[in-house]
């Protein structure tokens, strides 16, 4: 399972490095919005990303566990330490994008109804 940690954290730098900071970021300026504004953007979810990847590593670890007295313990304390750590972890950078993009995002009705017409086209 070891390989299957160091394959997490190659992807997970590919979507950071290639896909975020590569693609995204220069798609978000192409589109018109300043660099600072992009790069914010892309802060916040970068640490989605690296919050994103600890936690799919140590569940690699918690995978790796054969010992029958011992699943059940690991499994708890994952499931603790997604609770208390991954989960404000991640609400914490989505705040402060929420707080950064709202005054880009049209009014409420005409982008609930773009962002419903393409949820339903997925």
């Amino acid at each position: 399972m070891d390989d299957l940690a160091g394959r997490i954290q190659t992807f997970m730098l590919e979507i950071r490095n290639e896909i975020l900071i590569g693609q995204w970021m220069p798609s978000v300026i192409s589109a018109g919005y300043d660099e600072r504004v992009a790069s914010k953007w892309a802060a916040e979810l970068g640490h989605v990303v690296e919050e994103f990847d600890s936690t799919l590593r140590q569940l690699a670890r918690v995978l790796t566990e054969t010992d029958a007295e011992r699943i059940p313990v690991r499994l708890k304390s994952f499931s603790e330490g997604v609770t208390e750590v991954t989960v404000p972890e991640i609400v914490e950078p989505m705040e402060r994008l929420l707080e950064l993009v709202t005054p880009f995002l049209p009014p409420e009705t005409d982008y609930d109804a773009e962002v419903d017409s393409a949820d339903e086209q997925d």
